[in-house]
């Protein structure tokens, strides 16, 4: 429960950078600071607070978010997450100019991924972090040069990923397990997939779907480990973690476990 500094904030304080670390943008103090930088524009990538008006107006070519998502689709806090969840086959970066809305500033410069069958957030964050950074080192200068015109984002499209909440990782089994696979990567790093086996809570880390059926939250033995009932096919766990514990596979977890299976 320590504080400790991202990577950008250790290389910046390497190289003799100014690094600021305010609790709100709403401080005089921090207004002056970034004024005496004399910048042409700030760059802005998952910060995840509000801009107030006078600091989005202080630079001459005000701020740019380098946005994890291809917008319209996935304005807000947690788009990658969302884009997995949604089982979306695409996504990427849109680098916009923030405006007074949630994301809804005009864009200049875009960069599409495609989204492989096993994606997780964290694999998905990993490639649109690198892609950011390319598409603004080649689209910053020229944007700040007046050879990006800004254009406004599309009426169409518009979905929204809200800032995601510990309870969401509860794994509800009244649904398909196409639907709660996908939960499960989307939520790999933070809340996580949990549910509970006759007391037991547990972390389910990987998991495939498999046809099949029993009562939804119910389990079923199989070969390699056990299978869990969904209103679709069935939830095959292949790695998991009980509260506490180390990860363990299906199987290991089943023969540890033997009286939830009886």
């Amino acid at each position: 429960m320590q504080e400790h500094p991202s990577a950008v904030g250790e290389f910046a304080k390497a190289h003799n950078l100014l690094t600021l670390t305010p609790n709100s943008l709403r401080n005089a103090e921090v207004l002056a600071l970034l004024r005496e930088t004399q910048a042409d524009c700030g760059v802005v990538v998952a910060y995840g607070k509000i801009f107030p008006q006078n600091i989005l107006e202080i630079f001459p070519h005000g701020w740019i978010n380098a946005h994890g998502s291809l917008l319209p689709r996935w304005r807000g806090a947690s788009p990658i997450q969302h884009a997995v969840l949604a089982g979306d086959s695409t996504t990427g970066v849109t680098l916009m100019r923030i405006d007074a809305g949630m994301d809804t500033g005009p864009t200049f410069a875009t960069d599409r991924l495609r989204i492989d069958e096993n994606e997780t957030s964290q694999t998905l964050a990993s490639k649109l972090s690198q892609s950011s950074a390319r598409l603004i080192q080649s689209e910053l200068i020229p944007y700040l040069e007046g050879k990006r015109p800004l254009t406004p984002q599309p009426g169409e499209g518009i979905t929204t990923a809200p800032l995601i909440a510990k309870g969401d990782g509860v794994l509800d089994f009244t649904l398909p397990a196409e639907t709660l696979e996908r939960q499960i990567r989307a939520y790999t790093s933070w809340p996580g997939s949990t549910c509970t086996i006759k007391g037991t809570t547990i972390k389910i880390l990987q998991a495939s779907v498999q046809p099949g059926s029993t009562v939804p939250g119910t389990c079923i033995l199989l070969p390699n480990g056990f299978g869990i009932g969904t209103a679709q096919a069935l939830l095959v766990p292949h790695s998991l973690q009980v509260v506490g514990k180390k990860a363990m596979s299906a199987l290991a977890f089943r023969n540890g476990y033997p009286k939830l299976f009886q």
